[in-house]
């Protein structure tokens, strides 16, 4: 495994979108956000349909940068001193860069399940269950590291005052939450090496 591709599994996690793919003969099964019913596709639309979606990303990606650069400028004007700016002057324009990418990216995730609309399932969608461990499984440790120095840096980075508090609660949620999952997939890990 190269660099890139080692790389981009510790920022979308094992498989990314093309996970929703898991190999059935010379055919995949789609199963939406890897858990829903699994529908027959063949490689070639497989190919089409990560193809559509890695070129979708880019222009995602595109639409983001865009979005925050003219929020920035529409503040700028908006407010010319720095001092007269209120707070949330600064959060805006990234809070809709956020969700034109997350909006965008959902649409984009989806694309298979609206255009399979219709075609027959090979079986049942896996339970909650099934997929947490499942979910488990495709995640790093890495990743769980990522997020907890991620925490780490903000809880260093920020004071005790006004809108930092609010970073310091998401700082502390995401430390504790990556290392609760990464116990919880140490015990899965166990639990199949014991099996």
């Amino acid at each position: 495994m190269g660099a890139s591709s080692s790389y981009g599994e510790l920022l979308i996690g094992r498989n990314g979108f093309a996970g929703q793919f898991e190999p059935h003969g010379q055919d995949f099964l789609y199963r939406k956000s890897f858990k829903g019913a699994p529908i027959l596709v063949n490689a070639a639309e497989r190919d089409r349909f990560v193809n559509a979606y890695n070129k979708a990303q880019k222009i995602t990606v595109f639409y983001g940068v865009a979005v925050l650069i003219i929020g920035v400028i529409v503040m700028m004007m908006l407010y010319p001193s720095n001092r007269s700016a209120p707070v949330w002057a600064d959060i805006v324009p990234v809070g809709l860069a956020g969700v034109v990418i997350f909006a965008m990216t959902f649409w984009n995730w989806n694309a298979p399940a609206r255009a399979l609309r219709g075609r027959g399932t090979m079986g049942e969608a896996k339970t909650a269950a099934e997929a947490r461990r499942e979910a488990l499984a495709r995640t790093s440790y890495r990743q769980f590291a990522l997020a907890a120095g991620i925490g780490a840096f903000l809880l260093f980075q920020v004071g005790l005052s006004g809108w930092n508090r609010f970073w310091l609660a998401w700082a502390a949620l995401l430390i504790v939450g990556a290392a609760l999952q990464a116990y919880r997939k140490w015990r899965l890990d166990r639990s199949k090496a014991e099996a």
